[in-house]
């Protein structure tokens, strides 16, 4: 009973403080492992918001490399057709080049056909112009048998004046003499032969009368043959004109179709930058080194006048040597 009394109590006792030491043990290892379980659920948490923020970022990604692989597919559309449209130029080109051979050679042979037709032309004026200055000869050589026919008249006028007051005076003399017969039969021989000569001189007057209505009538049907001759030439010169004008208006169309076909040709293989300005306005010039003296000549004979002077200095037609 001692040793019980003495014993028994006591190791129950220290039985029950070792059970409690172990359950504070466990529930500061639970505490322990709660606080690292809250941590961890934490940073679960916050990897599952960054994975959702990657899957996210992933889906904008894909969606973006999505759009991207469209456009890429639509910009090999466009440049499909970019391509298809190239070779249709391409052929385009090269039909216009056929068709360049051809209007060239076309332009070739009309312009010899307008070289032939310049020439005639040019001998047909050529005799125009001679017929022009051998009617201005004419002209002139009726002007001065006019002008020596009028002074002839004039002449004649003055001689018949004074035929007429000689005949006055005669006249008044022969009255006066029938007044004085008594006294003047010795003068009455020389009055009638003055009267003779006066009557010659009245016939001789008549006479060159005649001539000068002759002379007159030959002036007039002269210049009636001259101004027919002009009037015939007018037609002819009028015909010129109008050829002339033919001419130089297919020179003209020829010459515009012909820097159309070339300046498109040009356009087509160079294209033009866009940062030029007034490339429309700029006309093309072809030399014609074939009809340069033709045009010369017809330049130098259309100028108004030989030589002008001005704010761009002196042009004289005279010192122009060439025209391509």
């Amino acid at each position: 009973e001692e040793i019980g009394s003495g014993g028994s109590p006591a190791a129950p006792a220290a039985e029950g403080s070792g059970a409690e030491g172990f359950v504070a043990q466990a529930k500061g290892g639970a505490c322990f492992q709660s606080e690292e379980l809250q941590e961890w659920q934490r940073q679960l948490e916050l990897e599952s918001v960054e994975l959702a923020a990657g899957r996210r970022e992933l889906g904008e990604r894909w969606h973006s490399l999505r759009r991207r692989q469209l456009e890429v597919e639509r910009e090999r559309e466009a440049v499909a057709a970019t391509r298809r449209e190239l070779d249709d130029r391409i052929q385009a080109v090269e039909d216009q080049q056929e068709e360049l051979g051809s209007e060239k050679e076309r332009y070739i042979s009309k312009r010899d056909a307008y070289n032939e037709r310049f020439k005639s032309l040019r001998e047909h004026q050529l005799e125009v112009e001679k017929a022009q200055s051998s009617l201005v000869a004419d002209k002139e050589e009726l002007a001065a048998r006019w002008g020596s026919l009028q002074h002839r008249q004039l002449e004649l006028e003055q001689e018949a004046e004074k035929v007429s007051q000689q005949r006055a005076d005669l006249d008044c003399r022969h009255c006066k003499l029938q007044e004085a017969q008594a006294e003047a039969e010795q003068n009455e021989c020389l009055i009638l032969r003055r009267e003779t000569a006066v009557i010659q001189e009245e016939q001789d007057l008549e006479v060159q009368r005649q001539k000068l209505a002759d002379m007159k009538t030959k002036a007039t049907k002269l210049l009636e043959q001259a101004a027919q001759k002009e009037l015939d030439l007018i037609p002819r010169a009028k015909a010129l004109n109008d050829e002339k004008a033919l001419v130089e208006a297919d020179r003209r169309n020829l010459q515009k179709f012909l820097e159309e076909a070339v300046s498109d040709h040009n356009r087509a293989r160079f294209p033009v930058p866009g940062y030029w300005s007034e490339v429309s306005h700029r006309r093309l010039r072809v030399p014609w080194p074939e009809g340069s003296h033709a045009f010369k000549w017809l330049l130098q004979q259309s100028a108004i006048h030989p030589c002008c002077d001005g704010r761009d200095g002196r042009f004289e037609v005279g010192s122009i040597r060439r025209v391509n």
